[in-house]
């Protein structure tokens, strides 16, 4: 289950800094060309010896994610399957939706859409069907363009 992006030049994975022999609980999948820099903890506690603020930063970037998997606990524990959908949707657009006309584009696979919000592909098949049925959305293959974009935060919501 993808429980959050990283963008540019953020740092991930970095449980090393804080315990050595710890080992990363999550592994890390590009859904674009990327590349990424790696450091040793020895380094990189190091250079948070030396750079006390860098820390603090850590420490804040450290509790964005756990509010973030908060959030997406609580999601999968009491929400339905079509608003977690809408929310990981709504999620991607605002980290890289593009806008053409009236509507919104996404780069996304129902596959990817089934581990972000913990269901089944056949499930997000049927869901995003039942809204294309509606004009909601024209899905294709990686892909998705959210022709009511408004109606989708109107369903993560639980409105009407």
């Amino acid at each position: 289950m993808n429980l959050c992006t990283v963008y540019p030049w953020q740092l991930f994975g970095a449980l090393g800094a804080v315990r050595e022999t710890a080992e990363y609980p999550a592994s890390a999948q590009a859904l674009e060309d990327s590349a990424s820099l790696a450091m040793s903890s020895k380094q990189l506690t190091g250079l948070l010896q030396r750079r006390p603020a860098l820390s603090m930063d850590m420490m804040q970037l450290m509790t964005v994610y756990i509010q973030e998997m908060q959030l997406r606990y609580r999601e999968l524990a009491t929400e339905r399957v079509e608003q977690r959908i809408c929310r990981a949707m709504l999620r991607l657009v605002a980290q890289s939706g593009h806008r053409v006309e009236d509507k919104i584009e996404l780069s996304v696979s129902r596959e990817d859409l089934a581990e972000m919000t913990g269901t089944t592909l056949h499930t997000v098949s049927r869901v995003l069907a039942e809204w294309h049925r509606q004009s909601l959305l024209d899905a294709g293959r990686e892909r998705a363009r959210l022709l009511e974009p408004h109606a989708l935060v109107r369903m993560a919501e639980g409105l009407p």
